[in-house]
């Protein structure tokens, strides 16, 4: 056998090697990426936006016949994290019996759920985009009427 015919089949060798590798990678590369949310995703702008419009609210005969207030009593619930949260809360046949009754309008920190945070200048905070700091323990929060 030759220099050559050796060479040629080195060459042959590693470029199926390379192959193999690229195609091993680009396989396992996705499964390794963790999810980016869309509170996450700096690309997202808006989800179900509804299109901007003057703000005022129609009447019949009197103002405010035509209006709801969402004050009053609400069930509620707090989780730390947002992987915490019940997904399909909305639904109409959800049992949420292990829900907390909430006054509304209300401040829940004031009641018991998360951190009051008061800062005067800055953020209380690591600032890390496109995360938006996993341990924070005060954004999470569930309402249903």
């Amino acid at each position: 056998m030759t220099y050559f015919r050796i060479y040629v089949k080195y060459k042959e060798y590693m470029f199926n090697k390379g192959i193999l590798f690229t195609l091993l990678f680009s396989l396992l590369l996705p499964a390794a990426a963790q999810p980016v949310h869309d509170w996450e995703n700096h690309h997202v702008l808006q989800i179900n936006r509804e299109p901007a419009r003057a703000a005022f609210v129609p009447y019949g005969e009197n103002p405010e016949d035509r209006t709801l207030t969402l004050d009053g009593t609400w069930r509620f619930r707090w989780t730390a994290t947002p992987d915490e949260r019940i997904v399909d809360f909305y639904q109409t046949d959800f049992d949420d019996a292990g829900w907390v009754d909430f006054p509304v309008p209300a401040n829940w920190e004031v009641h018991g759920y998360g951190t009051p945070i008061y800062v005067s200048a800055g953020y209380p905070f690591k600032i890390d985009p496109p995360g938006n700091g996993r341990t924070q323990t005060h954004l999470y929060y569930l309402y249903r009427a």
